[in-house]
């Protein structure tokens, strides 16, 4: 998978927060290490902040190894099983629709609440001749 592909798969959040975070400690950096300090204890808080932004920028880089590539490789593992057997039951409800109109003689035209629970009442999924019973 191409990188920048992979990145964007990330939820914006992350990516939002990582991208402040990276901007603030090359700031902090380049240019707040070189300021002198306004008030005591200033240089202190300046590496607190720095930690923090490191801290942020490792999780990130932690969520994009473990989190999100495990998540990726997992979907595309499962997406295509999830949809064959999605589209399996949707075709056996089709051709169950189908045989309910089939047998009780319903069109889209005379298809009432009355009509389709009398169908419904006399299915018989047992029943060798319908296709209603078998899964």
């Amino acid at each position: 998978m191409n990188p920048i592909e992979f990145v964007r798969k990330v939820p914006n959040t992350i990516n939002g927060l990582f991208l402040a975070s990276l901007v603030f400690l090359v700031a902090k950096l380049l240019y707040f290490n070189h300021v002198n300090e306004y008030f005591s204890n200033a240089h202190d808080i300046g590496v607190l902040f720095e930690s923090i932004f490191t801290s942020i920028i490792a999780s990130y880089a932690f969520c994009l190894i473990v989190v999100h590539r495990v998540d990726i490789r997992n979907k595309s593992l499962t997406n295509p099983i999830v949809k064959k057997w999605a589209g399996c039951v949707a075709g056996d409800g089709i051709s169950l629709i189908t045989e309910i109109f089939k047998s009780n003689n319903l069109t889209m035209e005379n298809l009432t609440k009355e009509n389709l629970k009398n169908s419904l009442f006399h299915l018989t999924p047992n029943n060798p001749s319908s296709n209603a019973g078998e899964y």
